[in-house]
């Protein structure tokens, strides 16, 4: 199969994994990078609010982020992971996960939007 140039594909299999109380993993599967360097950005925001925020670009083959939130993880958060190379942004890949005292929901798998 010949492949072209173009924008990355979307990144797959995100999970998020609590580390502690201000911070959390999160981990993706890299699609094809659409043959240029691709660099990842991690959004998350609580379901209650409509702002994203953003993590740092995250350079090279990275699959996984550690996030801090120094408002504490408690609530129901939706994290999406997007590649970006010089063509341009892949669709975002998502999840949406309770995070707090109960251990419910970690390690959810991402969903399309």
């Amino acid at each position: 199969m010949l492949s072209f140039p173009g924008i990355p594909e979307a990144p797959v299999n995100v999970t998020v994994k609590p580390m502690s109380v201000n911070s959390v993993l999160v981990s993706w599967v890299s699609g094809y990078h659409g043959g240029a360097n691709c660099t990842f950005t991690v959004q998350f925001k609580r379901s209650d609010n409509v702002e994203w925020k953003s993590s740092d670009a995250i350079l090279g083959n990275a699959t996984n982020t550690v996030l801090t939130n120094m408002e504490g993880w408690n609530g129901l958060f939706t994290f999406r992971v997007t590649a970006v190379n010089q063509f341009g942004s892949s669709e975002s890949s998502q999840v949406q996960v309770p995070l707090g005292m109960s251990n419910e929901g970690y390690g959810q798998r991402s969903k399309f939007t």
